[in-house]
């Protein structure tokens, strides 16, 4: 007897091959959130890439087949669960194989490391923190009685480039005592043990231990980017230490959700640069999900210096990075500043900004340092106006100046103002127009 609705009409039977594709592509819908679950549950509890990524195939596997299969019967649904399993397993398996064995980036860099100087001219500290830094000393020429100058570098997690070493060599020979070296886990420096210890207040500690290291009661800074927010923080942390600043399109101070990035006036809002679609690699989004959760198991999936590879590699592959740091005018320009960065450490910049959002507000601090500084930040910096304006609104002998036809990267776009800015600063001489 032929099935009728309650209405008395026939229904037609659905087709058996039409009916196991609606169950397979309902299973392989349900395949990603049931890995999803499972890869954050397992990745909080073990440190194994290879347990991590076989609970979450299991899971992918098996899940979506048990949940999908109870509408079939006898031997159609043995079947469906076979193929469901079949495919959902093939497809897992290329991820994995993908996700745990591809190359980072198919860029044609090659490894290398970026420091503050050639190898025959770093030397090391081993500060009491625990922490092995690599550094440069660019002697003053004829010698010098007036506190050393020292230089932070951006990111967090970039070593300084060319530009900022021109800028350094610059100030030795107009006679200051010069030292740039590379935050921990950065550059030539060692990484840390625990990616934890990657943060502000880590690299405050170091900076006191490197004063310290000196023998020297007071220091003058000079810092760019991150390198201006780790001057700031210091110099709140250890009041009348800090004589002189200098913040180089400086990042923002505290909370950084205060403020929002603005492109528009940058390089990277005209073609080319606006028409890129800018995709981390794989490994290096999985990576920094795992590091949230389970530090150790991101640097056995992923080392350090794999990802320092992909960050060098970062600027080439995706040239709106550098555009960002220069303004609209300049964007023909842009292509002569893409090079390849090494040296750098994505886990230091993912963890160092972490902490700062536990970091203690440093402007009260900042209205008792004692600090002289000049902030200079660019007419079109992505970072907003507000964000600097807070530093010369914190320290009380400070001066803004907003530097026409320069952005982010400064250093690169207006070298020989920077430069004269910096030491006239230093040297408690008047600030030239820029």
């Amino acid at each position: 007897m032929t099935p009728q609705s309650r209405s008395g009409t026939k229904r037609t039977p659905i087709a058996p091959a039409l009916r196991a594709l609606g169950h397979l592509a309902l299973a392989l819908l349900l395949a990603a959130p049931c890995g999803a679950l499972v890869f954050l549950a397992v990745a909080r509890l073990s440190s194994s890439p290879f347990v991590v990524f076989a609970a979450t195939a299991a899971a992918m596997t098996v899940l979506p087949v048990v949940l999908v299969g109870r509408d079939f019967c006898g031997r159609r649904w043995v079947q469906a669960r076979v193929l469901t399993a079949a495919t959902s397993s093939l497809l897992v398996a290329a991820a994995f194989v993908y996700l745990a064995r591809a190359g980072i980036l198919d860029s044609g860099v090659q490894p290398a490391q970026e420091t503050v100087g050639r190898d025959d001219e770093v030397a090391y500290w081993n500060l009491p923190t625990g922490s092995r830094i690599a550094y440069r000393h660019f002697g003053a020429a004829g010698g010098s009685t007036e506190p050393p100058v020292i230089y932070l570098h951006g990111g967090p997690g970039v070593p300084a480039g060319a530009d900022a070493v021109r800028l350094l060599e610059s100030l030795a020979t107009a006679g200051r005592d010069v030292y740039a070296y590379d935050q921990a886990g950065v550059g030539a420096s060692a990484p840390l043990p625990e990616m934890r210890e990657y943060s502000l207040d880590r690299d405050v500690a170091d900076l006191e231990a490197i004063r310290i290291a000196l023998g020297r009661d007071g220091i003058d800074l000079v810092g760019t980017s991150w390198g201006s927010v780790l001057a700031a923080h210091y110099a709140a942390a250890f009041p009348g230490r800090v004589r002189r600043m200098v913040a180089i399109s400086p990042g923002v101070l505290w909370e950084r959700r205060r403020f929002r990035h603005d492109y528009s006036a940058t390089a990277a809002s005209v073609p080319p640069y606006s028409n890129e679609r800018v995709m981390p690699p794989w490994r290096m989004i999985v990576a920094g999900v795992l590091a949230r959760s389970n530090p150790e198991l991101a640097r056995r999936y992923a080392p350090e210096r794999e990802l320092s590879e992909a960050y060098a590699a970062m600027a080439v592959r995706f040239p709106s990075f550098v555009a960002q740091g220069h303004c609209r005018a300049d964007a023909a320009d842009v292509a002569r500043y893409v090079r390849p960065r090494p040296g750098g450490n994505y886990y230091v910049n993912v963890f160092t900004l972490r902490s700062m959002e536990s970091a203690a507000d440093p402007r009260p601090a900042l209205r008792r340092a004692g600090t002289s500084a000049l902030i200079l930040r660019g007419e079109c910096d992505y970072v907003p106006a507000a964000a600097a304006k807070e530093y010369a609104d914190s320290l009380l002998q400070a001066r803004l100046v907003e530097v026409p036809g320069a952005g982010h990267s400064m250093l690169s776009s207006r070298p020989q103002y920077v430069a004269a800015a910096t030491q006239a600063h230093l040297d408690d001489r008047e600030i030239p127009l820029p």
